[in-house]
């Protein structure tokens, strides 16, 4: 039956045409082709079971399934011109959605995008020549960018309860070079790592450490090497600062400072800085090592003597102690045999005309280069011995002249 109907169709379309003899057979539910030219019928690759479409499978779970185990197969949408090649997902209810490979009508060629059609947007795009990503934007300009237009995040890395978030960095795929960490196990801290150590770390209380992840301040800074810790660089000719600025109205501001060229106070030198009353408070002299308390405009440290410490408006203290380099510097040596002890009347002729002691300097003198501690304790204390060795002296002479006395009174006496 099939072949006469056949046949009267080639007698009605072609009048004098021959019939064409079709044979083969088909599986159920398989849409049929030829499998030969034009001659024979049998299955395709398309499954239909009414509800549902396969391709290289026969049991599809959505409307087209696509099975293969070739590599490199799959679902492939090809333009032809200069327009781009689009698969389109469109919701009943929601957003719809594009997926672009873009062609030179779309200004770039070779592009991937996913187009928001709802939004009328652009919202995530590679870059084919460069491999750039842009999330938020179609012209990124790094490996990744990420640009919120509305909002106040840009990207969140989330976990589940009890676990830690990370974002890792490194120059190979091991993700131990370094990374950023949220620790969400109880701690809720921020971790920064570099070469599988946690450099630095912000806790949930805003304070923040520099070699350790428990700190117990603001910024806690924990090291173990050498001559290590804090450092600040000024790259101009100013001076490197450290301000410590106090809330209260009632308080002081002060800084540290290393002084560059470009400082009143000269290069290489440390001071304490009252910013609230303007004055130096503490200087460091950086070429001789010269301490002042006070201000470097009040004492001059550029002088030729060799003291380490000067202090503006004088010490209040408890307690002085003063050392001595050696024996030689104290005044013993008054007491031995071979010293010569100055007559009485050499020091009164030395008093009448200096109008002071020997040895011991004048009025002016102290006013002009004041008192060395050491050196005056040890001359007053000489002159305290020259003192002694003269009453020692004039005691043995008014013990001969009293003896000389008894006798004399004896002898008047016995007459």
């Amino acid at each position: 039956m099939k072949k006469l109907l056949i046949a009267i169709s080639a007698l009605l379309i072609g009048g004098t045409s021959q019939a064409q003899t079709v044979t083969g057979s088909g599986t159920l539910n398989y849409l049929p082709k030829f499998t030969t030219t034009g001659s024979t019928i049998g299955n395709s690759l398309f499954f239909d079971n009414g509800t549902n479409t396969g391709i290289g499978t026969a049991a599809p779970v959505t409307k087209l399934n696509v099975v293969t185990n070739a590599t490199n197969d799959g679902v492939r949408i090809n333009n032809t011109g200069t327009a781009a090649a689009t698969l389109g997902l469109f919701s009943s209810t929601g957003r719809s959605w594009a997926l672009f490979s873009t062609g030179t009508a779309n200004g770039t060629a070779g592009n991937f995008l996913i187009y928001d059609y709802s939004g009328g947007g652009t919202r995530m795009m590679i870059e084919g020549s460069t491999g750039e990503v842009g999330i938020g934007t179609s012209t990124p300009v790094a490996p990744l960018e990420v640009h919120a237009a509305f909002g106040t995040s840009s990207m969140a890395i989330t976990s589940a309860s009890g676990a830690t978030s990370a974002l890792y960095m490194g120059a190979n795929s091991s993700h131990t070079t370094g990374g950023i960490a949220y620790v969400n196990n109880g701690t809720h801290r921020m971790d920064f790592t570099t070469n599988s150590a946690v450099r630095a770390s912000i806790d949930n209380a805003g304070n923040m450490g520099i070699g350790t992840n428990a700190p117990g301040n603001r910024l806690h800074v924990s090291t173990n090497v050498a001559n290590d810790g804090i450092r600040i660089q000024q790259t101009n000719l100013g001076a490197s600062t450290l301000g410590l600025f106090s809330s209260g109205a009632s308080g002081r501001d002060w800084s540290l400072y290393s002084t560059g060229v470009g400082n009143g106070w000269g290069a290489g030198n440390f001071l304490l800085y009252d910013n609230t009353s303007g004055n130096v408070r503490f200087f460091i002299q950086g070429s001789t090592g010269k301490v002042l308390i006070g201000d470097p405009g009040t004492i001059n440290l550029n002088t030729t003597n060799t003291y380490k410490l000067y202090v503006d408006d004088g010490i209040l203290t408890e307690k002085v102690r003063v050392a001595i380099a050696s024996t030689a510097y104290w005044a013993d040596y008054v007491f031995a045999d071979d010293y010569k002890l100055p007559s009485l009347g050499e020091v009164e002729q030395f008093v009448k005309q200096n109008k002071h002691l020997p040895e011991v300097p004048s009025a002016e003198d102290v006013v002009c280069s004041g008192i060395d501690m050491a050196q005056m304790d040890a001359t007053l204390l000489k002159k305290i011995e020259e003192l002694t060795l003269y009453m020692i002296d004039q005691n043995k002479k008014i013990e001969a002249q009293q003896q000389e006395i008894e006798q004399l009174k004896k002898q008047v006496s016995e007459k």
